[in-house]
């Protein structure tokens, strides 16, 4: 894992690993909300729910079909949990070579937003979108791995 876990206070850790198969996205996605939810203690807004359940879809999927290029021996390693302060953190790495995430973020730094989702493929707007819907999003140096953190509470 190149993005280090100390950075921030845990509360809770989930492991998961997972082959490079897009058919078992939907049940690791619903095993790793029960963990968080069980976790967190009370009941979490469905509007956020669904805000989890849309990134961490996004980032498996990326992993799977961008980064491991759907090679079935080629592994998911999935980390996720709560930080001390309440907030979920799911960190995604992949087996591929990585991307070059930068020229996305800054791209879209550049450009209106409408004009940047013109100037994007497909595959582009799925990590603004996952950006948009988390507090912060950080990726190791050459883009096969990914750690989000998002709020679990509404402002």
């Amino acid at each position: 894992m190149d993005i280090a876990l100390n950075c921030i206070d845990l509360l809770t850790i989930f492991y998961k690993t997972i082959p490079s198969s897009l058919n078992i996205v939907g049940t690791t996605v619903k095993e790793i909300l029960r963990h968080i939810e069980k976790s967190y203690g009370s009941e979490i807004d469905e509007e956020i729910l669904f805000e989890l359940r849309v990134v961490l879809n996004e980032l498996i999927v990326n992993a799977i079909i961008h980064g491991n290029k759907f090679d079935v021996r080629k592994k998911i390693k999935i980390t996720s949990g709560l930080t001390k302060d309440k907030r979920a953190y799911f960190i995604i790495t992949d087996d591929g070579d990585g991307y070059d995430y930068n020229y996305i973020l800054k791209k879209c730094n550049e450009l209106p937003h409408m004009a940047c989702n013109e100037h994007l493929s497909e595959s582009g707007r799925g990590i603004l979108i996952v950006k948009s819907l988390c507090e912060q999003i950080i990726f190791n140096k050459n883009g096969s791995e990914v750690m989000i953190i998002k709020k679990l509470e509404k402002d």
